[in-house]
């Protein structure tokens, strides 16, 4: 991983320095820290620290700045007093060409490298990986073509999520094409190495294809999606999301965005499950004080008749609950909250009802006959003040009380935040 990491260096210089030729280089960094106390299940205060910092560069071509070449380095360090961890790891979070051409027939775009990706929901799919997206667009219509490889990604900083639990439930034994027979726990799954500076992800090959048309009707965009995720290592594991999603005004300051994805997954060859997330949002923009109200409402299926728990891709926390719970059969309903007093500040409260709908409701002491059971409540508020240009300041407190009175999911924390630019 060594020889990895330098060689990486290495290309990167080469590529600074050839480039600053022709013409100068926009350059900067940020130093980052965020101070987590929070409470563990035996009720104590446990300190969770997060520093990072990061070098960004920008090369633009030609006279427009549509043709650009960006890339960001990164140096993340935590040490978790709950969990007794502690993790040094370095990175290139950002690594992309950027190369447009605008034509009588419409506007081409590709962007190669490692760059940001996600899904119609933001919620199966929503991260960082190797490889190309391009995209046509006019004014009606646009569409894009997405693929990548996660296998040299750095799981510190991106988490797919596992399938341990998939590997748990495959079959007790079986026989690979060479007669070898094996056991339950000969099943792989990826475990991180919190040790190591640089844990390459696992291998998925990642491909999408998506048509968005542009304002239809009264404003209104329609925009369908297919993405698929298919492990290239080890046992096969298939993830796919075809996705319709709909948004656009309903008056002048007030908004919404609906999505429904169907969720497709496989494991090493066994049953397909089908399942489903929803999402919806309605914002309203107010006229005062920059502010902006939204109501939000989000499914991942649990077992229903031929539906099944729905897994995404991503490690993506629905709660701020002390378990780590995934958009996987369970249900939310809330309320958003931000403005800003004065320009330099900006206030955020969020409210959320969460709801187990997994098809399980004995955990929450309810009849299995019954709909929905309730989980939890959890609501946090932040404040960030922009002390100056460069520099930020930030706090945050959020609170998770569980459904069933119990203190193994509740918790409490407490976050300080300071960003400084340079």
């Amino acid at each position: 991983m060594k020889k990895i990491t330098t060689r990486i260096a290495a290309v990167f210089a080469v590529f600074v320095l050839s480039v600053s030729y022709a013409s100068a280089v926009d350059f900067g960094g940020l130093l980052g820290n965020d101070t987590i106390i929070k409470t563990n299940i035996d009720k104590d205060f446990k300190l969770d620290q997060k520093n990072f910092a990061s070098l960004w560069f920008k090369q633009a071509f030609g006279q427009t700045g549509s043709n650009y070449f960006i890339a960001e380095a990164i140096y993340n360090f935590e040490n978790d007093r709950d969990s007794d961890t502690v993790i040094n790891a370095l990175d290139s979070d950002l690594f992309k060409l950027v190369l447009s051409a605008k034509k009588p027939a419409g506007t081409f775009n590709l962007s190669a490298g490692r760059f940001f990706y996600c899904d119609l929901s933001g919620l199966a799919y929503a991260q960082n990986a190797d490889g190309l997206l391009l995209s046509y667009k006019r004014p009606k219509i646009e569409v894009s073509l997405y693929g990548a490889y996660t296998g040299l990604l750095n799981a510190q900083n991106v988490k797919i999520l596992t399938s341990k639990e998939q590997a748990k439930d495959h079959g007790a034994s079986y026989t690979d094409i060479f007669g070898q027979t094996h056991n339950i726990k000969d099943n792989y799954y990826f475990e991180l190495d919190t040790d190591k500076l640089y844990d390459p992800a696992e291998k998925y090959v990642v491909g999408a294809a998506a048509v968005s048309f542009l304002r239809l009707f009264a404003g209104q965009t329609l925009s369908t999606q297919f993405l698929g995720t298919f492990r290239v290592e080890h046992e096969g594991y298939m993830r796919l999301y075809a996705s319709l999603g709909l948004n656009g005004p309903i008056v002048k300051t007030l908004f919404y965005n609906f999505s429904s994805t169907l969720g497709i997954d496989n494991y090493n060859g066994d049953c397909t499950n089908f399942s489903n997330l929803t999402v919806a949002n309605l914002i309203y923009y107010a006229p005062v004080l920059s502010m902006r109200l939204q109501l939000n409402g989000s499914f991942a299926s649990g077992e229903y008749g031929n539906f099944g728990v729905f897994r995404g891709f991503t490690n993506m926390s629905a709660t701020c609950s002390l378990t780590d719970i995934q958009y996987a059969g369970i249900a939310k309903c809330g309320l958003g909250l931000s403005l800003r007093p004065v320009q330099s500040l900006l206030f955020s409260a969020a409210t959320d009802f969460v709801f187990d709908a997994s098809g399980d409701y004995y955990r929450n002491g309810s009849s299995a006959d019954d709909d929905m059971a309730t989980v939890g409540f959890q609501y946090n508020c932040g404040l960030n003040w922009q002390v100056v240009s460069d520099f930020m300041l930030g706090f945050n407190v959020s609170q998770y009380f569980d459904g069933d009175g119990s203190d193994s999911m509740n918790k409490t924390a407490f976050t300080l935040k300071a960003a400084l630019s340079f």
